[in-house]
């Protein structure tokens, strides 16, 4: 949602949130910090929720669920591909390596 400029719909008063939006846009292009490593404006997960939320209300609980895995799959297929990409990794608790991927 938010590369595709979601957050450009998003109304607000809160003076700092254009350049919260902006610094999360860079952050995102640039991906110094990984996957774990940005912070995004609460406004943004809220949204998301909430669409997920209405998908789930509007066209029932498999739509809804359908949505959500849309959504999260990039997630998912980052983690996936660092989690196994070395033998070690898999004996790692799931919390330490993504501690360590950040």
């Amino acid at each position: 949602g938010f590369m595709k400029g979601l957050h450009r719909l998003i109304d607000h008063r809160d003076a700092k949130l254009p350049g919260r939006f902006s610094a999360f846009e860079f952050e995102l292009k640039d991906n110094v910090r990984g996957l774990w490593g940005t912070d995004p404006p609460k406004v943004i997960p809220d949204v998301v929720e909430a669409l997920i939320g209405a998908v789930h209300i509007d066209l029932g609980f498999n739509e809804g669920q359908r949505a959500a895995l849309h959504v999260i799959k990039p997630m998912t297929s980052t983690i996936s591909r660092t989690t196994f990409a070395s033998i070690d990794a898999r004996f790692l608790h799931p919390k330490q390596h993504l501690f360590e991927m950040a």
